[in-house]
């Protein structure tokens, strides 16, 4: 099906990244323009504009637009992937206020000052569609990385929903959403132990974890002004339906059988 991305431009963040490099290529199929920002490394694709920024800066942020604007044109749209990852677990109660800027800080300050130059060109344009990139830490927590998870908070709650009115207002057909991907895999098949509830598996309701690609073709479809046109405000979880951590933990297949030996089991 066609997307109708084909000749737009596309700005990508944290295109170095895993979910970043699978959203540029999957853009790139797609025949769009992609202006790809990186802090350390470049994404795993060539694309057409490649800048290495630092997001917690405005003067940088404004570059990568402006650089954009001057080489192929003021972007259509927009994917905010970057973000901070604490590399370690930190519990609240040890965790320095350096650490909290680090991380709660620099994420939300890194999304904020993207979305406000984007947004720039919506006015100017009167048109866009912007991809907020959040967690499902935003919605279940993540003990000892808290401040990523309150980050990821900020942005698929306060933020995103702020967008909705903020940017019809600029422009009448402007869209902006967000995808949740939970712990992304590698493609590779899990070696675990099927009675073992600490594997990862054993927290989903399908049997893998979502891999960078299948985040990446949330975005395209989210992006999209043909398949989701009419789509705004909202939250598309690709995480293997992590919610099924609770149905997976309390009731196993030899739950049923006993609850159906003794009459008890509901259909």
């Amino acid at each position: 099906m066609m997307t109708g991305l084909s000749g737009s431009v596309v700005v990508v963040t944290g295109a170095g990244g895993l979910i970043g490099s699978a959203v540029c290529s999957a853009l790139l199929r797609e025949g769009a323009t992609v202006v790809a920002q990186y802090r350390n490394r470049p994404p795993a694709v060539p694309t057409h504009v490649s800048i290495q920024a630092d997001l917690t800066d405005e003067d940088q942020v404004r570059k990568i637009f402006a650089e954009a604007r001057s080489t192929v044109g003021a972007p259509d749209g927009c994917i905010a992937a970057a973000a901070t990852w604490p590399p370690n677990r930190t519990a609240i109660v040890d965790m320095t206020t350096a650490e909290w800027h680090e991380h709660f800080t620099a994420n939300a300050l890194m999304t904020f000052l993207t979305v406000r130059e984007f947004l720039a060109d919506v006015r100017s344009r009167g048109t866009g569609s912007l991809v907020l990139m959040g967690a499902a830490a935003a919605t279940y927590g993540h003990p000892g990385r808290a401040h990523f998870a309150a980050s990821k908070s900020a942005v698929t709650f306060g933020l995103l929903q702020s967008l909705v009115d903020e940017m019809t207002a600029l422009a009448p057909r402007a869209r902006v959403n967000l995808v949740a991907p939970g712990s992304v895999g590698t493609g590779e098949p899990p070696v675990v132990d099927a009675d073992d509830d600490t594997a990862p598996q054993s927290f989903l309701a399908l049997p893998d974890p979502p891999s960078a690609d299948d985040v990446a073709s949330a975005v395209v479809w989210l992006l999209s002004p043909r398949l989701s046109g009419a789509v705004t405000g909202q939250v598309v979880r690709v995480d293997a339906g992590l919610a099924g951590r609770f149905r997976r933990k309390v009731v196993r297949d030899s739950d049923l059988a006993a609850a159906a030996a003794d009459g008890t089991a509901r259909s």
